[in-house]
């Protein structure tokens, strides 16, 4: 089977890995309060400039600190150039979009070190990007 995509997107991630995590719980319980944090890097690679290495640092705690996770997610995309599309779009695609891909990676690493026996795995919440891309900058 062949597919054909006409509107191809001028973003393409390269690589994506966990860099570290760490994941502590004193007693598991069927309900947690839970406070996720995330904040983004970008790190512009010298000599190329249309690749770009992203980090999320995600922080999961419980307010007891009873619960602790954290998350270090690394990327790297390339932005293929394409005449229509300025410096200020690239910007919005670059720094919008990588999160968004990321945090699909982000959800099922997070649901499967949190799925032990015993215990309710975390499921993250949808998340607001605008508010995400303005820590980050």
């Amino acid at each position: 089977m062949s597919i054909t995509v006409k509107e191809k997107s001028p973003l393409k991630m390269n690589e994506i890995f966990f860099r570290n995590y760490s994941f502590s719980v004193d007693k598991p319980k069927d309900k947690i309060d839970l406070v996720v944090s995330n904040m983004v890097e970008y790190l512009v690679k010298p000599n190329i400039d249309n690749e770009i290495k992203v980090i999320i640092y995600t922080d999961i705690n419980s307010k007891d600190e009873a619960f602790k996770l954290h998350l270090e997610t690394e990327a790297t995309f390339e932005f293929l150039k394409d005449k229509d599309i300025n410096t200020e779009m690239m910007n919005e695609i670059l720094h919008k979009s990588t999160i968004a891909i990321m945090f699909s990676f982000i959800r099922s690493q997070i649901h499967l070190l949190t799925s032990q026996p015993g215990m309710q795995p975390v499921f993250l919440p949808p998340i607001d990007i605008n508010k995400i891309k303005e820590k980050a900058e």
